[in-house]
């Protein structure tokens, strides 16, 4: 089966042609579905969108049957519940067929997937409500902040940025490297553009300021070429190095002196009291540079004195390397840990906690709500409700929305009732 894409500018009249391959007709369909993903003939997405809110609605049904109001689960419990399984059931890929709403220059109205983010957002309100305990007619913004979940449009940013940042730093190897790499040199397309080049201009982001992971790939049956022996105290491994009889010994170190950081590493063969060769290399300050990088560096000089040696096969060699970690990571190889990722990640995630604050007091009810709980994020008002059942914690939301409502009505009868003054 095949979907022939047509466009809103031009529609076409349904008179497609005929897909033959190897003597087989390719029928012709409104939609299908690849890799979880409801593929339509307009690439509108309208039906991965209906699919995604019919088994977000579907778990959060179930999910609310879980949250009686006296013996339902306690609230810690069901925000958790939430976060690990009906948000990623809700945006499974959802940096293809989510374009994030936002307003062009000149427009009146906001472009994009405006129509699916209402629709979580109301099936969001249902779980916060759920985990909160709080009335139907509490607003959004408050019923989010007491369930300590992001509004919904800074939730799918989050994970929209962060696949942004995944693709960054996606290898030489993967097919979409070359695509997200180029994308910033090719002259942008005014009209029709690319979700990959619609995220990268909300978010801003260049990739090659980030560092490329490579994945690590060893068999279940690998088994390293070298012994790896860590002795227990100092004196035992200075004992191990003077009885050892290798026929090459390399020593390598690295360490920080004056604010700089550097490494080093000397090669001995058996019988000379004199090095062969060596190799050190200057890194850079302390301030951006570490010890377990420059201990790293001292490896891989040494790895290249060796390979540089002439050496026989009969030959044993011996590496003394001052690290235990990198010791222990040349045993079990591992992908690289993304610091640079992380930190774009966390980065962000700031920014969006400040953007939830600053929306919450520009909020009308942010006035009458700094009488009752000055903390906008409530972190104090979810640990004390996390250690009630769920019967106290309902009522403890219940009461203080209550406090400030009426905290808000006293405030307007006295405004009400001051008399003009005579002129």
């Amino acid at each position: 089966m095949h979907c022939l894409p047509t466009y809103k500018a031009k529609r076409s009249d349904g008179n497609h042609p005929r897909l033959e391959i190897n003597g087989t007709l390719v029928k012709e369909v409104d939609n299908f579905k690849l890799l979880g993903i409801q593929v339509d003939s307009q690439l509108r997405w309208n039906c991965q969108l209906q699919k995604a809110t019919e088994t977000a609605t579907k778990w959060v049904m179930n999910f609310i049957r879980l949250t009686k109001p006296t013996t339902g689960i306690e609230a810690r419990l069901m925000r958790q519940l939430y976060i690990a399984t009906v948000i990623p059931k809700m945006t499974y890929g959802l940096d293809i067929w989510y374009t994030l709403p936002t307003k062009p220059i000149g427009h009146t109205h906001n472009v994009g997937s405006v129509s699916g983010l209402r629709q979580l957002t109301q099936i969001q309100r249902k779980a916060a409500l759920a985990i909160a305990g709080g009335l139907r007619s509490t607003p959004n913004e408050l019923i989010d902040a007491h369930a300590g979940i992001l509004p919904m449009e800074l939730t799918l940013l989050k994970i929209c940025h962060r696949a942004t940042v995944r693709m960054a730093t996606l290898p030489e190897q993967h097919p979409l490297h070359t695509t997200i790499r180029s994308t910033k040199q090719i002259t942008p397309n005014t009209r029709y553009k690319t979700p990959i080049e619609n995220l990268l201009r909300i978010f801003e982001i260049d990739p090659n300021r980030f560092e490329i992971i490579y994945p690590a790939r060893t068999s279940p049956t690998y088994h390293a070429p070298f012994s790896i022996q860590i002795d227990p105290s100092r004196e035992e491994s200075m004992a191990r190095e003077s009885d050892d009889k290798s026929d090459i010994k390399v020593f390598s170190d690295g360490s920080g002196h004056s604010d700089s950081m550097g490494a080093s590493a000397v090669l001995y063969r058996r019988g000379s009291s004199s090095p062969v060769n060596s190799l050190k290399i200057y890194l850079g300050a302390k301030t951006e540079h570490n010890t377990y990088e420059a201990e790293a560096a001292g490896g891989n000089l040494a790895m290249w004195l060796l390979r540089t040696t002439i050496t026989s096969p009969s030959d044993r060699i011996t590496v003394y390397i001052d690290n235990q970690s990198l010791l222990n990571a040349l045993r079990f190889p591992k992908a690289k840990s993304g610091q640079c990722a992380s930190a774009e990640k966390q980065a962000y995630n700031e920014e969006l906690r400040s953007l939830w604050k600053e929306r919450w007091d520009n909020s009308p009810r942010a006035t009458r709500f700094k009488r009752v709980d000055p903390d906008f994020s409530f972190t104090k008002f979810r640990k004390t409700s996390f250690k009630l059942n769920r019967a106290q914690s309902s009522l403890l939301v219940q009461t203080k929305r209550f406090k400030a409502h009426e905290d808000g009505l006293l405030e307007q009868d006295l405004t009400d009732s001051e008399e003009p003054e005579a002129t």
